[in-house]
């Protein structure tokens, strides 16, 4: 790669001046993080399934986890419009079950979102419990 990028001179500085340049873009990394989360709607999953739950949550955290390195923050309107989002791809038991968490007039936050996701794929993810259950 170092060959192919012109630089002024041949020093360290100036290739790794000419390498940020080029492959440091942080508005296409942000849109390319946020894009990712958007097509979130498109992977919707069957009931019950713990390594499609528990991929969704993973995506959703190293997706969430790069744009704070970014230093782009999430505030409650970005949390709101991320909730939604996931929702949309959720099997109904699992809103249901996280409806039933939230008095009538709660606004979901993420953490408390979040923590509701880990707690599924934890109930999910033990054979024993879901064998039980049918």
């Amino acid at each position: 790669i170092a060959k192919t990028v012109q630089t002024v001179d041949d020093t360290y500085d100036s290739l790794f001046l000419a390498l940020e340049q080029k492959f440091e873009n942080k508005r296409l990394i942000i849109n390319k993080h946020i894009n990712a989360l958007l097509m979130l709607k498109y992977e919707k999953f069957r009931d019950d399934s713990n390594v499609e739950l528990r991929n969704l949550v993973d995506t959703c955290t190293k997706y969430l986890r790069a744009l704070k390195l970014l230093k782009i923050e999430h505030n409650t309107f970005s949390e709101l419009l991320l909730i939604q989002l996931v929702m949309q791809v959720l099997d109904t038991e699992t809103k249901r079950l996280f409806g039933m968490t939230l008095e009538s007039t709660d606004i979901p936050m993420w953490d408390v979102f979040l923590a509701f996701l880990n707690k599924r794929c934890l109930f999910l993810e033990k054979p024993a419990i879901r064998r039980n259950e049918r």
